[in-house]
């Protein structure tokens, strides 16, 4: 189990490596998408590495999900095909008995989604799409778009 996390998990870490008789009912993996893909791909390389771990062949899923890691779990499990296990052969959302998301925007962002529909992913772009969305909400983003799934049940370690 992974004690120290960039993602943001921590104190969710911290409180599962407390509690042995959660512990004893779930594993907690983490999957750490690329902010630079799309969803569809997020969404194939966690079927991937779900795939990847033999331990999750026969077993059916929770996965809780902040933000866009809720979207990505559910390209993964609308549109991956499953190629082991108990589900092979069958979509991702076959395998997953809970899907729990927070805050994540499934009906779209308004606030983001004209930025970028309107513009490339030029990276030139990307430093004064910052700076506005610092001086708006008044906050400093460290990156413009982090978010990670951390997965009960069925996540994956990284990509890698």
């Amino acid at each position: 189990m992974e004690t120290e996390t960039q993602f943001g998990w921590s104190s969710y870490i911290i409180a599962y490596g407390k509690d042995s008789v959660f512990q004893e009912r779930y594993k907690i993996y983490l999957f750490a998408w690329d902010s630079e893909q799309s969803n569809a791909y997020n969404g194939q390389a966690l079927g991937i590495m779900i795939d990847r771990l033999p331990e999750l062949a026969y077993t059916d899923l929770t996965i809780l999900a902040h933000s866009r890691g809720g979207i990505i779990a559910r390209y993964f499990m609308n549109h991956y095909v499953m190629q082991s296990g108990n589900h092979e052969g069958q979509p991702g959302g076959e395998k997953v008995k809970w899907l729990v998301t927070l805050a994540t925007p499934h009906r779209g962002s308004p606030g983001a989604d004209p930025i970028w529909v309107d513009v490339s992913f030029d990276y030139n772009f990307l430093f004064p799409v910052k700076l506005a969305l610092e001086d708006l909400y008044l906050l400093n983003f460290p990156k413009l778009i982090t978010t990670v799934s951390g997965i009960l049940n069925s996540s994956v370690s990284t990509l890698g």
